[in-house]
């Protein structure tokens, strides 16, 4: 019981930013040798493959289909609409390219700032 307790007053002396700064170090330490690599999964079918993504010009049809290339003109196929997390894919894309640093450190950043989130 006094261990609780102990933990919970440890807690409350923990400012915001402190916080954050654990979080951070925490998150980079753990996950940055994941940083440099290659896309797996589906990643290949989502990102590499997919022309859509390729441009920003083609945000408009993100927002009429799911995720998925199938291959013919701008649609996308699949069961999930997800037209956020395209588009964010195809301004990465578009700023650097099928470069996978790019797209795993913004997914570290994002798991990062949650993490902070829940904290708070």
């Amino acid at each position: 019981m006094a261990d609780r307790c102990m933990i919970s007053v440890m807690l409350t002396r923990i400012t915001s930013f402190k916080a954050a700064l654990i979080i951070a170090i925490l998150g980079v330490v753990v996950f940055s040798t994941g940083l440099t690599n290659q896309f797996a999964g589906d990643d290949q079918g989502q990102i590499v493959d997919n022309v859509a993504v390729h441009s920003i010009t083609n945000v408009p049809a993100f927002f009429q289909g799911s995720t998925f290339y199938n291959g013919s003109g701008q649609v996308l196929t699949g069961k999930y609409y997800r037209p956020l997390m395209t588009t964010v894919f195809s301004l990465l894309y578009t700023l650097f390219g099928p470069q996978p640093v790019a797209f795993h450190l913004l997914q570290l950043l994002l798991h990062m700032l949650g993490t902070f989130i829940l904290f708070l």
